[in-house]
């Protein structure tokens, strides 16, 4: 079955700008192949896309979404580091204020698996509340997509808390009035 195709020449003619067609479709990721008579054509429906430049905003939109991806991935990375920075910070902060408290040579200095845990995630929580306000989120649809309502404790946790509305009031069940 062969498919009917139309020359860049004839696209030429129709096109709202001058541009170097055969460069433009490589570009696009059109294949551009020689008619019957040797000249370079493109398909129909490419040929459409083309003129209507559909696949230009198409390709425009492909790569600015993967720079919004890339700039997204960054964003995470950097939150997550500049957290656990912050975490690592405060466990050896409270290990200095407990150091020489024990009574065990080597022990934890005192301290309990859950104190350092508990000192660990404060310190991630404002840390990631610090570097968000610090820093914008990429994107226009990134809206607190990697930040969970327990890790966060400040932004999240106030519009969780706004979106879900005060608890409703329970109605004691009597006897029904006819």
């Amino acid at each position: 079955m062969n498919e009917q195709m139309i020359t860049l020449v004839e696209i030429a003619g129709r096109m709202p700008k001058k541009t170097d067609l055969i460069a433009e479709c490589r570009e696009l990721g059109v294949h551009v192949a020689d008619d019957w008579a040797g000249r370079p054509s493109v398909s129909v429906g490419d040929a459409r896309s083309l003129v209507n430049g559909s696949l230009r905003s198409a390709h425009d939109h492909r790569i600015k979404e993967a720079e919004i991806r890339q700039q997204c991935k960054e964003w995470v990375r950097d939150r997550s580091a500049a957290a656990k920075d912050a975490a690592d910070t405060a466990e050896s902060r409270l290990r200095r204020r407990r150091a020489g408290k024990s009574d065990v040579f080597g022990a934890w200095g005192g301290l309990t698996p859950a104190e350092v845990a508990e000192a660990r995630g404060a310190a991630y929580a404002h840390a990631g509340a610090q570097f968000e306000r610090r820093h914008k989120r990429p994107g226009p649809y990134v809206n607190l997509a990697y930040v969970t309502p327990a890790e966060e404790g400040s932004i999240a946790a106030a519009v969780v808390g706004k979106l879900a509305g005060p608890p409703k009031a329970k109605i004691p069940a009597g006897p029904e009035v006819m």
